[in-house]
């Protein structure tokens, strides 16, 4: 079983370096708060925002992790919206208004999956007669976080120090977590800190499935970088990817090549559809996406 999720977290790690940031270009943009998140100050107001990625311009839905703040800073607030106004601290740094329909009722750490929008006004500085825009977040959906270690073990797993065999170990360790971990990971997705692999390489720099050059040398051992956040939509992968089912199909199937089953078009709307269902209730869901891979002969299936 170790073996075999390592395995899955490394099937793409040559890709993506070779392939630099087009992982980040698709469909799944989330923003980060917590092990490495970035902020950015607000204009004219004395507190900070997420910095606003493109696909959260194009109204596009995000996962953000926080908590309730006790220490509200000054904000604008849409009093017309049918929502609660909640001051949420990004464990990254900075703070935000989230409108949440009745409140987040958190005693620590959240996730949050909703919409970034803009509010425009006069700043609250005394004197201060300019114009401010801040994002703010509308809430479709929120729960109470369960694994409150995951970015702190995250963050272990990108140590360059880490000894091989404990990054695997903690992999393992993420991985049996389960359902619980899916949000956490999601909003990881755009972390590009490096995590190091060990593999084999060849003289060129090339892992072995890469075509070899003539009378290339056997591979030597080596070690490769992945970004984190492609280590956590793999660990994503590895999670809600029904292990042991073997489809109906998959006899006398002939896939055209050897890939992944299928493809999460947009994890954050793809959390906004399963979150309140059970890993099992998951598992049985893809059962039928993985029989169409196999009835189509290695059709790579698009999930939304």
């Amino acid at each position: 079983m170790a073996e075999s999720i390592h395995l899955a977290i490394m099937s793409r790690a040559t890709e993506c370096i070779r392939t630099a940031g087009r992982w980040m270009a698709g469909a799944v943009w989330v923003v980060m708060l917590m092990a490495g998140g970035t902020t950015t100050r607000v204009f004219g107001q004395g507190g900070s925002e997420p910095v606003k990625t493109p696909s959260q311009q194009a109204d596009r839905q995000v996962v953000m992790l926080g908590r309730e703040s006790r220490v509200p800073w000054q904000h604008l607030i849409d009093s017309d919206r049918a929502a609660d106004a909640v001051y949420v601290d990004l464990a990254g740094g900075g703070q935000i208004v989230a409108y949440i329909k009745g409140g987040l009722a958190c005693s620590g750490p959240a996730w949050l999956l909703g919409r970034m929008e803009s509010a425009g006004g006069r700043s609250k500085r005394p004197g201060d007669p300019s114009a401010v825009t801040e994002r703010q977040l509308v809430v479709d959906a929120w729960g109470c976080l369960r694994w409150t270690d995951g970015p702190e073990l995250l963050t272990r797993l990108a140590d360059p120090a880490l000894p091989p065999v404990n990054r695997l170990d903690l992999v393992n360790r993420i991985w049996a977590v389960g359902m619980d971990a899916v949000p956490v990971l999601i909003a990881h997705l755009g972390d590009e800190r490096p995590v190091h692999w060990e593999t084999k390489l060849r003289t060129d720099g090339q892992t072995p499935e890469a075509p070899p050059p003539a009378a290339a040398p056997d591979p030597v051992a080596g070690t490769v970088a992945q970004p984190l956040g492609q280590t956590c939509e793999n660990l994503l992968y590895a999670i809600i990817t029904p292990r042991g089912y073997r489809s109906p199909f998959e006899a006398g199937a002939h896939p055209r090549r050897v890939g992944r089953l299928f493809r999460v078009a947009d994890w954050p709307a793809w959390w906004s559809r399963n979150h309140a269902l059970s890993l099992a209730e998951i598992h049985a869901s893809l059962q039928p996406v993985i029989d169409r891979y196999w009835q189509s002969n290695g059709e790579e299936q698009v999930v939304r």
